[in-house]
C-alpha cells in the first residue's frame, strides 16, 4: 500500500509492538494523543487444549487498506465477529504476530518470532494480507521467515521494531545461553532469508532468562531481562547493535518466575523521562520507575478485591493510563496523573481479581482496550467501566465459539496487537 506520510500535517510513522505469547510488552506512544489513530485490525494467537493449534485472527470490518487514515466508526468494528485461521505446527510460543512497523519504501509489516525449530526465527508479511484475510503462516510467500546471522535462531521468542531508523529486535526465550539480542537494519522482503541480523551478546555473562526488548520512540530502547533492566539511548541508529550502548541500570526488585517480567513503556506528558512499568510474579507485584531505570516505586493499588498475580501490562497515551491485567479476571489501571497510584478499574467488582478467567494479555490502540485470557476475549470501546465478551469468531472457524466445548476445549487467547499509525 501506498505510505501515508502525515496527519494532519505532522510526519508519521507506523509502529506497534507486543509480546510473544503472553502480554504485551509495550506500545510505541505519540507525544500529541489527540491526533492518534485508531488500529486497522486486530491479530490473536489462539491455543485449543494446550496443544500445537494456534489460531491467528483479525477484525471482521471494512478497513480501506489503500486509504489506512480514513477512520470512520464502521470500519474498526472491534466488538463484532471476529474472522479466523487455523493454523498447525507452530509449536509452543511459536508465530503470533507481535509487533507492526513500516519499511523504507512505506511497506506496512506485521512481524513474528517463534522459539522452537531451526527456521522461521522471524517471520514478516505485509498489513495488506493481514487485512485482506490471508494470514497463511506456513505458506512461504505469505509469511516468508528469516534467521541469517542468529547463531541459534530456535530460541528467539519477542520481537519489536524501531520506528524510527527501521530497526528489528528479536529477543531470546528463557532456559538456553544465546544472545540476547538480534538486531536488523534490513527492511523485510517477500523472500525467505533476506535480512541480516547483528548479535547482542548476553546482558548478564551466561543469562538464560528471557529477553524482552522495549522500543520508546525515537532512538531509545529497553530490555529487560528477568530482574534486571538495560536501557540504550545512543544518537546513532547502529548504537541499538552496540552492546556497549546498553547501560545496565538498577534492578526493578521484582519476584521472578519460569516466565519472563513483563513490561511496558509509556510516554507520560508529565514524566519528562517516560514511565516504565514492570511486572513481578508475585500478587499484584507492579514496580514503577520515572527516571530512566534509575529508581523503581512499588504501585499502591487501591479499590478492594483480592491480590492476584499480574499476567499482562499496556500503556494508554490518550488516556495516559497504564492498563494490567492478571489472574481471576483482573483489570487495574494506573491514575492519570500518578502512576504509582493505580486501582480496579472503574471501580467494578468484576474486575478486582474475585471473578472471571485468566487475563494473559491487553492492548490498546487509544481508544478500544482488548483483554485476552483463558476462554475469552473482552473489550471495551469507552470508559474502561464495561468491557463486552466477544462471543464467537466468524468466517474461517464456522462459527465456533470461544471456549464452546466445554472442558475439553479449553483455548488460550494470548495478548492482541492492533496495527496503529502513531506520531514519533
Amino acid at each position: 500500500m501506498a505510505e501515508v506520510s502525515k496527519i494532519n500535517g505532522i510526519s508519521i510513522y507506523a509502529a506497534k509492538s507486543v509480546s510473544n505469547t503472553r502480554v504485551n510488552t509495550v506500545k510505541s506512544i505519540s507525544s500529541s494523543p489527540d491526533i492518534l489513530k485508531r488500529a486497522m485490525c486486530w491479530t490473536i494467537k489462539y491455543g485449543q487444549n494446550s496443544s500445537n493449534q494456534w489460531l491467528c485472527t483479525h477484525t471482521a470490518s471494512a478497513f480501506d487498506v489503500e486509504n489506512p487514515t480514513n477512520v470512520t466508526e464502521e470500519n474498526y468494528a472491534p466488538s463484532g465477529s471476529w474472522d479466523a485461521f487455523w493454523q498447525n505446527g507452530y509449536g509452543n510460543s511459536g508465530m503470533s504476530a507481535q509487533t507492526f512497523g513500516v519499511d523504507s519504501l512505506g511497506i506496512y509489516w506485521w512481524g513474528a518470532v517463534r522459539s522452537n525449530d531451526i527456521i522461521r526465527a522471524f517471520m514478516h508479511t505485509t498489513s495488506s494480507q493481514v487485512v485482506d484475510g490471508n494470514l497463511q503462516l506456513n505458506t512461504d510467500w505469505a509469511w516468508p521467515y528469516d534467521a541469517s546471522g542468529m547463531s541459534n535462531p530456535r530460541r528467539m521468542k519477542h520481537v519489536t521494531f524501531g520506528a524510527f531508523d527501521r530497526v528489528w529486535l528479536i529477543g531470546k526465550g528463557g532456559t538456553h545461553d544465546v544472545e540476547s539480542l538480534n538486531i536488523s537494519y534490513s527492511d523485510p522482503q517477500q523472500t525467505n532469508n533476506q535480512m541480516s541480523f547483528e548479535q547482542i551478546p548476553n546482558f548478564n555473562s551466561g543469562d538464560i532468562r528471557e529477553c524482552i526488548p522495549i522500543y520508546c520512540g525515537h532512538r531509545k530502547y529497553a530490555a529487560v531481562q528477568g530482574n534486571s533492566f538495560f536501557i540504550n539511548t545512543g544518537s546513532l541508529s547502529s548504537s541499538v547493535a552496540d552492546a556497549n550502548q546498553w547501560i545496565k541500570r538498577t534492578d526493578p526488585g521484582i519476584t521472578e518466575g519460569s516466565a519472563a517480567s513483563y513490561a511496558a513503556y509509556g510516554n507520560h506528558p508529565e514524566y519528562p523521562d517516560g514511565v516504565f512499568v514492570v511486572l513481578g510474579k508475585g500478587n499484584r507485584e507492579i514496580k514503577v520507575s520515572t527516571d530512566n531505570g534509575a529508581s523503581w516505586s512499588s504501585a499502591t493499588v487501591g479499590g478492594g478485591g483480592t491480590t492476584r498475580p499480574i499476567q499482562g501490562v499496556c500503556y494508554d497515551s490518550r488516556r495516559r493510563q497504564f492498563i494490567a491485567v492478571g489472574n481471576f479476571g483482573t483489570i487495574l489501571t494506573s491514575s492519570a496523573s500518578d502512576v504509582t497510584e493505580w486501582a480496579v478499574a472503574g471501580g467494578n467488582s468484576d474486575y478486582n481479581g474475585d471473578a472471571g478467567s485468566t487475563h494473559y494479555g491487553v492492548s490498546t490502540d487509544g481508544f478500544n482496550v482488548v483483554v485476552t485470557g483463558l476462554n475469552e476475549i473482552k473489550i471495551s470501546t469507552g470508559s474502561l467501566e464495561v468491557f463486552e465478551t466477544i462471543p464467537y469468531f466468524t468466517s474461517k472457524t464456522s462459527g465456533k465459539s470461544v471456549g464452546s466445548e466445554g472442558t475439553l476445549d479449553n483455548f488460550e487467547i494470548w495478548g492482541a496487537t492492533p496495527s496503529k499509525i502513531s506520531l514519533p
